[in-house]
């Protein structure tokens, strides 16, 4: 019988000390740094970092996602530029603010108001947007 109790004792114990593993908010899974891979355009891609072949200028950029909420973050765009002579410039935007939403395949889509601007997953953040002069326009971007 004291055996028993020392096993179902024993039992409880390991059961109790078992932690549920949470998964992380929708906001902790997308926040960080990005780093631009490509662009996608009126099929063209450009390929970051990318030199102007008549300027010499280099551009390559990062996009910034901080958590507001476990489902709302901001982001920040950042271009880098560096001359022919070497010298570093940027420029940054604001990008506002998205609510995320989860699909059933495990992707997040980020949305600001009705309108979706951006899905994340396997460490991906691909930006899309239309634009009077280029179309649509798929900025992808890697954590």
């Amino acid at each position: 019988m004291k055996v028993l109790f020392f096993l179902l004792f024993t039992f409880t114990i390991a059961a109790c000390s078992k932690k549920e593993e949470l998964s992380p908010s929708l906001a902790n899974q997308v926040a960080g740094s990005y780093t631009f891979v490509r662009e996608e355009y009126n099929g063209f891609d450009i390929v970051y970092p990318y030199t102007h072949p008549t300027t010499g200028q280099t551009t390559s950029g990062k996009i910034e996602v901080t958590k507001l909420t476990d489902e709302n973050v901001s982001a920040k765009m950042v271009y880098s530029f560096i001359d022919k002579t070497g010298k570093v410039t940027s420029d940054s935007q604001n990008l506002g603010e998205a609510t995320l939403k989860q699909l059933s395949t495990g992707e997040i889509e980020a949305y600001q108001g009705k309108l979706r601007v951006a899905i994340y997953a396997n460490n991906e953040l691909r930006l899309s947007a239309s634009d009077p002069d280029l179309g649509k326009y798929t900025l992808v971007t890697k954590k």
